[in-house]
């Protein structure tokens, strides 16, 4: 995100949350124009100002005891009441929880308030998500990519830490965490990666348009990708494994089914196929699927396969 748009956005929330509205001198204290001169803070001020209107932010201007102030209005709302879904209120929390970083959490609570009245209230509301400024960044960056149609590449950390080059389709948020969702160039399969797992910046590749049309009629991914398995794992074994089990403080299952002596029941964090098998896979002496089937079943096609390799079929 750039400086200018950083500057922009700051003068909105601070206008926005302000009930008597700012003098010019305090904007001008601003970050983002309080080292400029008085003729560099005017003209700065005034495309501002320019590029708020343009997306329909109509700024009133009243006269007061130390000059005139400024302030956001009420109309600039209006006629556009806004539900907010899990993602777009996931997504606005993660801004002001940024914004927060530089500024305290006493403005981002009472812009969070003024922005849940000007919502209709039809969705529920969401887990607030901790996310710093560089993650700020990267899901400004996923979202360029998205709506420009571009691929972008990044690292990521499953089993190892690869680089994974992807078609992105959308942001979704299941429980506290948010996930890209697109196409997996290395495999042109759908996958979905969550975003505190990206361990570098995401990179747009390529030019605008590059990537294909997204798929219509979508629908939820975590039905046809994600899994939250049962596991019996042996016990003081397959460290990696438990540790998927506990991320998001999930409870041994002990009791709900009969294991041997030695062995315990997991319930598993909800995470991609494909990463639970190579997970399992990896310590697969120390832990049994329990359920659902069709991972056992994935699993044991996989150690057969594996069994077969080197075997002279004539």
């Amino acid at each position: 995100m750039s400086s200018t748009n950083v500057r922009v956005l700051n003068t909105f929330f601070e206008l926005l949350t302000s009930d008597v509205g700012r003098t010019r001198d305090q904007i001008w204290r601003l970050e983002g124009y309080r080292n400029l001169s008085e003729e560099a803070f005017s003209s700065a001020f005034q495309r501002d100002k320019d590029a708020l209107r343009d997306i329909g932010i109509i700024m009133t201007v009243t006269p007061g005891r130390h000059g005139e102030r400024y302030a956001i209005s009420p109309d600039s709302f209006a006629d556009r009441r806004a539900t907010f879904d899990a993602v777009d209120g996931a997504l606005i929390n993660m801004a002001l929880g940024a914004w927060n970083e530089q500024d305290g959490a006493e403005r981002g609570a009472m812009l969070t308030t003024k922005l849940r009245a000007l919502s209709d209230g039809a969705e529920k509301p969401c887990a607030p998500l901790s996310v710093g400024l560089s993650g700020a960044h990267m899901i400004v960056d996923i979202l360029t990519a998205i709506r420009n149609r571009q691929p972008i590449t990044f690292m990521y950390e499953s089993t190892r830490v690869s680089e994974r080059a992807i078609e992105p389709w959308r942001i979704i948020m299941r429980g506290r965490g948010l996930y890209v969702w697109g196409l997996d160039l290395d495999c042109d399969e759908p996958r979905l990666f969550r975003t505190s797992r990206i361990t570098s910046g995401v990179t747009l590749l390529g030019e605008p348009g590059d990537a294909g049309p997204i798929p219509d009629n979508l629908g939820d991914p975590f039905e046809r990708l994600m899994v939250s398995p049962t596991l019996a794992i042996q016990d003081g074994q397959a460290q990696a494994v438990r540790d998927m089990c506990r991320a998001e403080g999930a409870r041994s299952c002990e009791g709900e089914v009969s294991v041997a002596d030695g062995w315990m029941l997991y319930r598993g964090q909800a995470a991609e196929r494909s990463e639970w098998i190579s997970a399992i896979l990896a310590h697969v002496s120390h832990v049994v699927v329990r359920s659902p089937e069709w991972l056992r079943e994935a699993i044991m096609t996989r150690l057969d396969a594996a069994a077969g390799w080197g075997c002279d079929d004539a």
